[in-house]
């Protein structure tokens, strides 16, 4: 497996379009396949939030480029993930 993916608690909500936001941006700082925004109701750090939540999944440290990417520039996934903010609440 290779790519970055976003993960919220329900399609329904704010979280799910800050998702796709963050995740595009992501995507296109680091070169990463976007593996798109999966529903995942039965994590923890999703539920009963009171705030919209989104769990960002970088890459695999399982796949030696994935890997190697996160290793060797930090600062791309860093400002992907700024960038997502800014043009999501810019």
């Amino acid at each position: 497996a290779s790519g970055s993916e976003a993960l919220v608690f329900s399609r329904f909500g704010t979280s799910y379009s800050i998702a796709e936001v963050l995740l595009t941006a992501l995507t296109e700082a680091t070169g990463l396949r976007n593996r798109g925004v999966l529903i995942r109701p039965g994590l923890y750090v999703l539920r009963r939030t009171r705030m919209p939540a989104v769990l960002l999944e970088l890459g695999f440290i399982t796949n030696p480029s994935d890997a190697a990417l996160l290793r060797d520039n930090p600062v791309l996934f860093a400002q992907g993930i700024y960038n997502g903010i800014v043009r999501y609440y810019g």
